[in-house]
């Protein structure tokens, strides 16, 4: 009732709350029925569930995730690996091999050197220019012959 009019308005029938609680039942089926319109997967042509964000979101997605999966790719931690056994064999093998020619070397030079001094110590002392002009005049002579 509107105090304003001064109370001239009608009171509600019993026809008219029927018809407002059908409208309300009627407008809450519809309502049921565009929400769920709403919220249902619509699918694109290819099959696919529709992504309805913006674009600029999408491609940020894109971007994110390719950035990660290189990260990942060159991640410094993640390029060490572990040596499995066999290549730690191998590798030990090689490491034994290389130590085992460069003692043969140094025995070789060793033993060398040993034999220079020896044969440096039974020489006489003598003039080096002497030597030298004694093995020319040696090979010269071999030669002629």
């Amino acid at each position: 009732m509107d105090f304003a009019s001064g109370g001239t308005e009608k009171a509600p029938s019993f026809k008219s709350i029927a018809e407002d609680s059908k409208l309300e039942t009627e407008l809450d089926k519809r309502q049921q029925e565009w929400e769920k319109v709403k919220t249902a997967e619509v699918e694109d042509n290819e099959g696919l569930p529709l992504d309805r964000r913006p674009l600029w979101m999408k491609l940020q997605e894109q971007k994110d995730k390719k950035q990660a999966e290189w990260e990942e790719k060159h991640d410094p931690k993640a390029m060490v690996q572990g040596l499995e056994e066999e290549e730690a064999e191998f590798l030990n093998k090689c490491a034994d091999y290389q130590t085992r020619i460069k003692n043969d070397q140094r025995r070789e030079e060793q033993r060398e050197m040993r034999e220079f001094r020896e044969a440096a110590m039974q020489t006489p002392h003598t003039d080096p220019d002497a030597q030298v002009r004694d093995n020319l005049f040696n090979s010269a002579t071999a030669q002629a012959k």
